[in-house]
């Protein structure tokens, strides 16, 4: 796409708290003047000035002769603003947003495939609760995304991208790291009400005994599977930290489950025990977290291990459900 050269004639700013910051972006030597901003974007030029001067969202390039010029990433931040300005966000949370993603992040919260129910619940929205620390905000989305779409497709699109960006952020400030806090611990409770809702009569058999020893904001991704697999018609049990091992192998003994998936608990002798008797009866399959993958999956207490994430866990898992 051509490129409207930069703009002669206009009036001088006479803003001069704005120091340089550089070159232009990697890539692109190219610096845009306000008018060809508001041309491009479609935003008033009094407007972008209003930002600039209020939000701190404007040009961070000047050129020698002492004007400033926006950058292709500084037009990706103001474009970010506009975008969710439109969905309700304040202007105060937007800059806010679009000040503290990187490059990646602005990228990701752009992108046009990250959209769920003709953007209903999009990324950058998320991005933006999240940031704020807006918690009705962020139950509302969480909730809409996860019952409008098929959970594995919410957490592969949506979920589990914006979550990998707020947490990339969260070592860089004590708010961050409070922000993603208030968004894991929401998301949990998301979840568990989707499994709630979605769980099946009880029918006297247990298909997936769910055994975790961690918290539940450290096993999202164990969260998310459980919920994949009750929307595949899974009857499933589930038991948190306050269960011990041993404790986990008698329920096992009494539900006889097809499998005990558990999520840091060590093999310990009153399970390995436990799986002796129920030979042919119960399968294990131990997770645990796995970096780049969202978890590991091994097979029996000294089986093999498979790195995977989310949606091949489901159907790895399902494979195994008679």
């Amino acid at each position: 796409m051509s490129r409207p050269p930069h703009s002669h004639g206009k009036a001088k700013d006479t803003n001069r708290d704005v120091e340089p910051l550089g070159e232009p972006d990697a890539g692109s030597d190219l610096t845009w003047g306000v008018g060809a901003v508001s041309s491009r974007l479609s935003i008033t030029a009094s407007t972008l000035r209003t930002w600039e001067r209020r939000y701190g969202v404007g040009p961070s390039f000047r050129t020698q002769g002492g004007h400033r010029r926006y950058t292709e990433r500084d037009i990706d931040r103001v474009e970010l603003m506009r975008r969710l300005l439109a969905r309700g966000v304040s202007a105060k949370d937007a800059a806010r947003v679009a000040q503290s993603l990187d490059r990646d992040g602005i990228d990701l919260a752009l992108s046009d495939e990250n959209g769920v129910s003709g953007g209903d619940a999009p990324t950058e929205a998320l991005l933006a609760a999240m940031a704020s620390g807006n918690r009705e905000e962020l139950s509302r989305l969480f909730a809409g995304v996860l019952r409008e779409t098929p959970v594995v497709a919410a957490w592969r699109d949506v979920l589990a991208p914006a979550l990998r960006q707020m947490t990339s952020e969260s070592g860089s400030s004590v708010a961050a790291t409070d922000a993603a806090t208030v968004a894991s611990e929401l998301l949990v409770r998301e979840l568990h009400a989707l499994v709630a809702f979605e769980q099946l009569p009880d029918t006297g058999h247990t298909h997936i005994l769910f055994a975790r020893s961690l918290p539940a904001v450290e096993a999202i991704p164990l969260l998310v599977l459980e919920a994949a697999l009750v929307q595949a018609g899974v009857s499933i049990h589930t038991v948190g930290p306050d269960l011990d091992g041993r404790a986990v192998a008698a329920l096992a003994m009494r539900l006889r489950p097809d499998l005990l998936l558990t999520w840091g608990h060590p093999p310990t002798p009153p399970l390995r025990r436990a799986m002796g008797e129920l030979e042919g009866v119960t399968t294990v399959i131990r997770a645990l977290p796995a970096w780049p993958k969202e978890m590991s999956l091994r097979f029996g207490f000294e089986g093999p291990v498979v790195s995977t994430d989310v949606p091949d866990a489901v159907g790895i898992i399902l494979d195994r459900v008679p």
